[in-house]
């Protein structure tokens, strides 16, 4: 396939049989394609974490940027959004758990999610951050 034709055919891929559009036109109907596909990236991290409170058993949701996900272990996730003096519970034989010193809890972190943009605006109208 020549280059003319590769051209012809991402032309009518991008904008159909029109003869209408200019070389420049194209070039911008592409780029904010490419922008709309970059919408979908998974750019967040819905976070679940399991607390204990005696009896008690609770979940805390949290919606966090993906390089802070990626880059924090279970402990670093619920040192930042849970308590920043928690510890390993030496008494958990899976060693999942961190004692909550301010909540005198137990948490962990159950679950972690990727989620485009478009998502996490819809769980923020829930009121889910």
């Amino acid at each position: 396939m020549s280059f003319e034709e590769k051209y012809i055919e991402l032309k009518e891929a991008l904008v159909g049989a029109s003869p209408n559009w200019t070389h420049e036109e194209l070039v911008e109907r592409a780029l904010e394609l490419v922008d709309e596909v970059s919408e979908c990236e998974e750019e967040y991290v819905f976070v679940r974490f399991h607390i204990i409170d005696g009896d008690r058993e609770s979940l805390q949701d949290v919606i966090t940027p993906k390089t802070t996900s990626d880059a924090e272990t279970d402990e670093g996730l619920i040192k930042m959004y849970i308590d920043d003096d928690a510890t390993i519970d030496s008494d958990d034989p899976q060693g999942d758990y961190y004692w909550i010193y301010g909540m005198e809890a137990l948490c962990k972190v159950m679950s972690r999610k990727p989620m485009t943009r478009k998502t996490k605006e819809l769980f923020n109208s829930y009121g889910v951050y």
